[in-house]
């Protein structure tokens, strides 16, 4: 069923502040702008304003620059995704010494200077998740999986990802073979890095990907070359 409560259970002993901005720090798909509505619902119910800025797809310099940008304009808040500490530790600090608090989901670190809180215990969830995710593409198949992995592994928690999987197939369907890509969201549209791959490559039997909503598109372009 639905959750009921987000378990959080320490009453407030005051109101909340009024009139805080918040920055949304994340990547312009659906699954951003879906979480970015949920939360300008609840900011507002606070009195506060929101705004989405978009990262991009770009490296770690370039990401780098533009979360510089956001912390410039002093918000109250940034939320932000899958950021590092050994990437970004540096911008975190400077955040904090602005007054800036900063939320972060799918991060691999312990809270660090700004970032006061994660949703993820520490890489062993990424690793996890690897080992589950080949877990499946081993028994899901009635044949040898023969796997084209696409990947945006400039970033360390989906590197993490990626590693486990790599290491854990093996382990579980001996003999598999297995192919990486990097996607390359300066080179044109994602939807045809993948079909090229896989009319390259026709006896494909599993697709894997390591960020998700970034795939939007995929599956039925797929469909139109035969898959």
């Amino acid at each position: 069923g639905n959750p009921t409560s987000i378990g959080i259970t320490a009453p407030l002993n005051s109101p909340a502040p009024s009139g805080k901005h918040i920055v949304y720090f994340g990547y312009a798909t659906s699954e951003t702008n879906q979480l970015f509505d949920a939360m300008s619902q609840g900011s507002t119910a606070l009195g506060w304003t929101t705004s989405l800025v978009d990262r991009g797809f770009g490296d770690v310099a370039e990401t780098r620059q533009k979360l510089s940008a956001v912390i410039a304009q002093h918000p109250d808040g940034i939320a932000i995704s899958g950021l590092s500490v050994a990437d970004f530790g540096d911008l975190f600090l400077e955040a904090e010494k602005s007054g800036i608090a900063m939320i972060c989901d799918a991060c691999t670190d312990a809270p660090y200077g700004a970032v006061k809180d994660t949703h993820v215990t520490g890489p062993k969830d990424f690793d996890l998740w690897g080992k589950l995710i080949a877990a499946f593409t081993a028994t899901a198949l009635s044949e040898l999986p023969r796997v084209e992995m696409f990947g945006y592994s400039n970033y360390a928690v989906l590197r993490q990802f990626d590693n486990s999987f790599m290491a854990n197939l093996p382990r579980f369907a001996p003999g598999a073979s297995m192919a990486f890509t990097q996607l390359d969201f300066a080179n044109g549209d994602l939807r045809t890095q993948v079909t090229d791959r896989y009319l390259a490559n026709p006896g494909t039997n599993m697709l894997i990907v390591d960020l998700g909503d970034i795939f939007i598109g995929v599956p039925q372009a797929l469909t139109n070359v035969g898959a």
